[in-house]
């Protein structure tokens, strides 16, 4: 997801890309920058994509609203909300990849360790096309209030662990979505994935974005003329995903990347309990060109360290899912059950 102006962000992702990839096979991975393509653009604004474009075959205009910092649909809000949608529902039509990712443009993924990732995911994970993989954070959502508010999250979200903390939280937010809560009405807890960078199976990307309650939902934001329109995000989607998965009883393969005291998945650029090591798998956060730079190439310094890597593990009331190895995660299938 990237926004019209953001073009020095855009050629730091293509040089670690091809940087990462002389680690790699380099046909593993496709990269596509994602804009919408609704009249929000400034005729510069214009201008510069479709320069670019000219010179660089990997921009995609999808129908969602962006651009300008005045309208509504500045690069943030309702634009990456819009066209953070609009990938998921073109990617089930038009891609043939088993796994498709959505990424910000301030994040760097270490693209030759997440390909080994998946591929070990499609070697021992029950039902790999089917996997929702990416840090996990939790959410309540009332669909009934949609209608007159552009969020309809309800409640704190956290992606607090381990798993004590984790089920702590959880029951607090149940009691919260129950009759009398603060919550009520809501759905959840539910599971969402941080937007900082997200992957989803070929066969649940078909079956949630392909669907046509999905298609319908995104056609009617992507055309509102007056608010509220769609703005939430990370959790939005999540909750787009939750009620397919629920009411019609899918299938889904959480690889549940949680932010433990020793997690080394996931690291914000702020965060300080750990540097780039074999297990990183992106960083967010990388906005300019010296975070940018060091980042990429301290993910080729590190190319040869061993990484823990995921394992599936079973939790009681026989939820089974993907984690690290080495910690633990929360019941996410009891989770959902409860929803």
């Amino acid at each position: 997801m990237t926004a019209p102006t953001n073009i020095e962000r855009r050629q730091r992702i293509r040089a670690a890309r091809d940087l990462l990839l002389t680690q790699g096979e380099r046909c593993a991975v496709t990269l596509a920058f994602v804009l919408g393509d609704v009249t929000m653009f400034t005729a510069e604004e214009r201008r510069l994509v479709q320069a670019e474009r000219a010179r660089h075959d990997d921009l995609v205009l999808l129908q969602a609203h962006d651009g300008a910092a005045t309208s509504d649909a500045s690069h943030g809000g309702r634009a990456v909300a819009e066209k953070a949608l609009a990938w998921f529902v073109h990617a089930a039509n038009a891609s043939r990849a088993s796994f498709v990712a959505k990424v910000d443009d301030d994040s760097l993924v270490n693209l030759v360790r997440v390909v080994a990732e998946l591929r070990s995911l499609m070697a021992t994970a029950p039902h790999p096309e089917r996997a929702y993989f990416g840090v996990h954070l939790y959410r309540l959502w009332n669909w009934a209030r949609y209608a007159s508010t552009p969020n309809a999250a309800c409640g704190r979200h956290s992606d607090e662990g381990p798993p004590r903390r984790c089920e702590k939280l959880l029951t607090k937010m149940a009691k919260a979505a129950a009759l009398g809560g603060e919550c009520a009405g809501s759905l959840g807890p539910y599971p969402f994935l941080d937007g900082s960078f997200e992957v989803i199976g070929r066969g649940a990307l078909v079956d949630i974005f392909g669907s046509a309650r999905v298609r319908r939902f995104a056609d009617d934001a992507f055309n509102k003329r007056r608010p509220p329109f769609w703005t939430h995000e990370d959790a939005g989607l999540g909750a787009l995903v939750h009620r397919e998965v629920v009411e019609r009883r899918l299938p889904l393969t959480y690889v549940a990347l949680r932010r433990w005291e020793h997690n080394r998945f996931w690291l914000n650029w702020n965060e300080r309990s750990t540097l780039i090591d074999g297990d990183v798998l992106w960083a967010h956060y990388t906005r300019s060109a010296e975070r940018s730079d060091y980042v990429a190439g301290a993910m080729v310094a590190t190319a040869t360290l061993p990484a823990d890597g995921l394992a599936c593990a079973t939790r009681p009331m026989s939820a089974t899912h993907y984690g690290s190895a080495s910690g633990h995660t929360c019941a996410y299938y009891s989770a959902m059950a409860r929803a």
